[in-house]
């Protein structure tokens, strides 16, 4: 009883600051970039040991605040949903700066759920694939019960 109300009052901490930090966030996404903010964002969460947050981005400089702020909106719903449903005890990020897109690798360990089956109410992963739409980019996402979830996403620059 005790462990289930931690676990309750850990993952409602979790929400509340990254409702915080989505909220500032794009205040420090126009000021010092994609990177920056994201690293201000997966912060908090690494900090809980609940979660390890491995991330790697060989971007240098800044691109479009437009196509920042759409992946930082993709990155930042990928991360809320593995939170919240997937039982993950690992992410992986990547992003990747080619010569004409920007490229998002994301991968849980989590429990995954059956392709194209969204859970009820879940508008998450089709705003990120309008988002990615609206600038004629790509979007993959493979996953299945148990096997956890990997997306890929690009960005024509």
């Amino acid at each position: 009883f005790i462990r289930g109300k931690l676990q309750q009052v850990i993952l409602e901490a979790i929400e509340e600051v990254s409702r915080i930090s989505h909220n500032i966030s794009p205040h420090v996404l126009e000021q010092y970039g994609l990177i920056t903010a994201l690293n201000n964002y997966i912060a908090p969460l690494a900090r809980n040991n609940r979660i390890q947050v491995n991330f790697r981005s060989d971007v240098p400089g800044r691109v479009d605040l437009s196509k920042e702020l759409t992946i930082y909106r993709c990155v930042t719903e990928l991360l809320t949903n593995t939170l919240k449903h997937a039982n993950a005890t690992e992410i992986t990020l990547i992003l990747t700066r080619m010569e004409t897109v920007l490229r998002v690798q994301y991968a849980d360990n989590g429990e995954g759920y059956l392709s194209g089956i969204q859970k009820e109410g879940g508008m998450g992963l089709s705003n990120i694939r309008h988002r990615v739409e609206s600038y004629n980019g790509f979007i993959d996402i493979d996953t299945a019960p148990g096997k956890g979830m990997k997306a890929i996403i690009e960005i024509p620059l």
